[in-house]
């Protein structure tokens, strides 16, 4: 009798790291003024832990991973070794706006190496200039904040309001009120990003598809990124949330938003 014996191999199904950009196609130049550059974010992701995540730049190279200096982490927006991590996000604007004198085009190299030796690489171009369009739109900043069932508080008053409705993630319906703002649409960050001109943000809220309302989760944060097209009192706005607080009092859970603008 004779036995045969079969060993199955089982495939490795695990992913692979990867580098995305947030809010904007990595394969797009950004843009940027000379110690002014905003937040410029790219999310590394390596399900089975990074190993080595090397950024270089001219002759500035660093593993994010291994180095000892907390000042090479700042950089780019961290705090902790980047092999502490199986996601995270590193953020361009402190390097950007510490280490770019001169006006030009820069290229980063980002190379991400999980525990399992694979490799994955991008490129992210930048250009810094000295000076802005003539046509620079204007960007301001704003503080939003309801108590409770109060009203909302805060400058500058978009036309808007908002109600919660739903508790655990603190979800937020974000309304026009009665004469006040007469569109409101979803953008996104990239939109936010692209737009530097007067002329572009009146295009880019014109292009926006108008909604009677944006629902937003603020627990942990989770609105920041987020982006609305407002219209009020003839004025074109694009609204970014940058961070979203929740906090509880004696008058009811305090929902606050704050962010920039562009008009």
């Amino acid at each position: 009798m004779v036995f045969i014996y079969a060993t199955a191999v089982q495939a490795d199904t695990s992913q692979p790291p990867a580098i995305v950009a947030q809010g904007f196609d990595i394969s797009q130049t950004r843009e940027g003024i000379l110690g002014s550059f905003s937040r410029l974010r790219i999310r590394v992701e390596a399900p089975e832990g990074i190993r080595e995540l090397r950024v270089k730049e001219r002759s500035y190279e660093v593993d994010l991973a291994t180095t000892l200096e907390l000042s090479n982490l700042q950089l780019f927006g961290l705090d902790k070794r980047a092999r502490r991590y199986r996601d995270l996000t590193l953020n361009f604007q402190n390097y950007l706006n510490s280490k770019i004198e001169n006006e030009g085009k820069y290229t980063f190299e980002i190379t991400v190496t999980d525990n399992k030796e694979r490799t994955v690489k991008a490129m992210l171009n930048v250009v810094a200039s000295r000076t802005a369009p003539e046509d620079a739109a204007e960007i301001e900043t704003f503080r939003l904040m309801r108590i409770g069932a109060g009203p909302v508080q805060g400058a500058p008053d978009f036309g808007v309001t908002w109600k919660t409705i739903e508790s655990s993630r603190v979800v937020i319906r974000i309304g026009r009120i009665k004469g006040g703002a007469t569109m409101l649409g979803k953008a996104t960050e990239s939109d936010y990003e692209g737009v530097k001109t007067k002329k572009m943000v009146q295009h880019r809220v014109q292009n926006t598809e108008p909604v009677e309302s944006i629902d937003l989760a603020t627990v942990n944060n989770a609105a920041s990124g987020e982006v609305m097209a407002v219209v009020f009192q003839d004025r074109q706005y694009l609204i970014r949330v940058r961070e979203s607080k929740i906090e509880q009092s004696d008058l009811g859970t305090i929902v606050t938003l704050l962010g920039d603008y562009k008009y």
